[in-house]
């Protein structure tokens, strides 16, 4: 135990991770790669067959593993997409609320006397309309017709596609969105 300015600080062991899956083999420790420098032989030759088969196990045994794995996770991973979802709703409700109600900040009710308080903040920030397929043909359709400079056709075709690319990644040229979200401080 150490003390810093009179705390007692103790260093508790660090719990080790449990693996979620058991019983799995574990994966040979070996490096199976083959690294010889003779690129031109086609033929497997007997040491490099012992070799080749070693590997085909370690993949086999991998895969089984990744499998295995990804059933433990799967469902976690759902129900994590349906809390992110949920918890999206009822930002959108709660920004409509306090935007109409033009509240700012928001103070939860602490749960005991040990926690620290909450605030949550309305925050509201212009964000560019992502670049789409649609969008960038409503802008190269808007340059032609719109804002076609007579210095254009004069233009190498390198020099074109240049043009027309800073024009439709200018960001006066695209609209803004008002992104609406909440933050804890």
């Amino acid at each position: 135990m150490t003390s810093i300015k009179g705390l007692k600080i103790s260093k508790q062991p660090q719990p080790q991770p449990q693996p979620i899956v058991e019983n799995l083999p574990e994966p040979f420790d070996e490096d199976f790669s083959n690294n010889s420098d003779d690129d031109d032989e086609e033929e497997l030759k007997p040491e490099n067959l012992d070799l080749f088969k070693k590997n085909m196990v370690q993949f086999d045994l991998l895969d089984k593993q990744i499998k295995e794995l990804k059933k433990h996770i799967d469902p976690y991973q759902k129900m994590l997409k349906e809390l992110k979802q949920k918890k999206l709703e009822l930002q959108e409700l709660i920004c409509e609320v306090m935007n109409s109600h033009e509240f700012e900040l928001c103070d939860l009710p602490k749960k005991s006397e040990e926690d620290l308080p909450i605030t949550i903040k309305y925050v509201k920030t212009s964000v560019l309309v992502p670049l789409t397929q649609d969008l960038v043909r409503e802008l190269i359709s808007k340059f032609f017709v719109e804002e076609y400079p007579s210095f254009f056709n004069n233009l190498k075709p390198l020099d074109k596609a240049s043009f027309l690319i800073n024009y439709i990644y200018n960001k006066e040229n695209r609209s803004k969105k008002v992104k609406e979200t909440l933050k804890k401080i």
